[in-house]
């Protein structure tokens, strides 16, 4: 039987085989203690022991530990407390990994070390709230407008593990946001995570809807997830990218979307909406690469590179081929002859490639 301590706050159980780790978190989270109580574990089967003595609300634990990895420990967990929230961290930047988790141990949460302290709460938060309104272990995080992402969750794993390292993680070191249709944040890498914790262009709701800093920006930034979700094969006159201004006023940020397509046959396909990867680009730590530097690399002649150039930006066709002085039917000639030096096919696909090429990127 469960013994009933703590249960006029929310009981948060924390698992790390680093005692530092959690003696970090500790004294990062020691302005919740009020709102919450806090519990700490070095050892899987120790914490397994208080799973069965406590009504546990969250688990945030260490995905590799000695003797119990985290997925271990959260499928044994879940016999004793199958309606907590469990939060996965880890210090790989290997997303397909994320991936696993949430299909095979229904991860509410997925972060990269080191979590931003804001990040992890507000993960925590929403642990909390999907607790309080689930309908038993299986309802956890399947609000009415995730339902079909679940759908594709319960897929096959190593369909969607190609398909996600494939479409939006081959290149870490940019941030990458994974968002649903509505832009729900499902997944980051460890930049992604920190930008949204920073709130300077781009956030997360309570709600964990990705946001932009205005709302005339937000509903920007929302049609271009709905569009790359909607139409995953965009031609070159449609654009998966957008500029987002900043409240710092430092530069602003250049965001690509990348539809990824549901796993498994054509009929699935068709019966779930596709995941989308924001792929974000912060010119004040990673600079665009200038019309020079795409010419000098891809072998474009300098009215072609400027075209692309001013894509890379964020621009419309309309606004990249004013801003290059040429007319618009010009510049999607150029844009084609860009495609056939560069070997892509659409607009966003050529965009995607600039933004990660390694050698502009190192």
């Amino acid at each position: 039987m469960k013994l009933p301590m703590h249960k006029d706050k929310p009981v948060i159980l924390f698992v790390d085989d680093e005692a530092a780790v959690l003696s970090s978190l500790s004294r990062q989270l020691r302005h919740q203690r009020d709102r919450w109580c806090l519990e700490f574990e070095s050892s899987p089967k120790t914490a397994l022991q208080k799973a069965q003595e406590l009504d546990i609300d969250v688990v945030v634990s260490d995905m590799q530990m000695p003797g119990m990895n985290g997925l271990e420990l959260i499928a044994a967990m879940r016999r004793f407390s199958p309606e907590a929230a469990y939060i996965m961290l880890t210090g790989s930047s290997d997303l397909s990994t994320a991936v696993g988790a949430i299909n095979d141990a229904s991860v509410f949460r997925f972060y990269t070390k080191p979590c931003p302290a804001e990040l992890l709460e507000e993960g925590i938060e929403a642990g909390l709230a999907a607790r309080v309104t689930a309908q038993g272990p299986a309802e956890i995080q399947k609000t009415p407008e995730t339902r079909e992402t679940a759908e594709i969750r319960d897929s096959d794993l190593s369909d969607i593990n190609n398909t996600i390292g494939m479409a939006a993680l081959d290149h870490l070191s940019l941030s990458v946001i994974v968002v649903d249709p509505a832009a729900r944040v499902l997944l980051t890498n460890k930049s992604g995570g920190a930008l949204l914790s920073r709130s300077d262009g781009l956030s997360m709701s309570a709600g964990e809807i990705c946001r932009a800093s205005t709302t005339s920006e937000s509903e920007k930034l929302h049609q271009l997830i709905q569009m790359a979700a909607a139409d995953p094969q965009e031609n070159e006159q449609g654009s998966f990218v957008v500029s987002l201004q900043r409240p710092s006023q430092k530069r602003a940020y250049s965001v690509l979307a990348i539809p990824i397509a549901a796993p498994g046959s054509e009929q699935a396909q068709e019966s779930c909406n596709p995941l989308v990867a924001l792929y974000v680009s912060d010119p004040e730590n990673q600079p665009l690469p200038s019309a020079e530097a795409i010419s000098r690399l891809f072998g474009l002649t300098r009215a072609e590179a400027r075209i692309v150039h001013e894509l890379v930006k964020g621009a419309s066709m309309d606004e990249a081929a004013e801003n290059a002085g040429v007319t618009v039917s010009t510049a999607r000639t150029y844009l084609k002859q860009a495609f056939s030096k560069t070997d892509t096919k659409r607009q966003a696909e050529l965009v995607k490639l600039v933004l990660t090429y390694p050698r502009l990127s190192s």
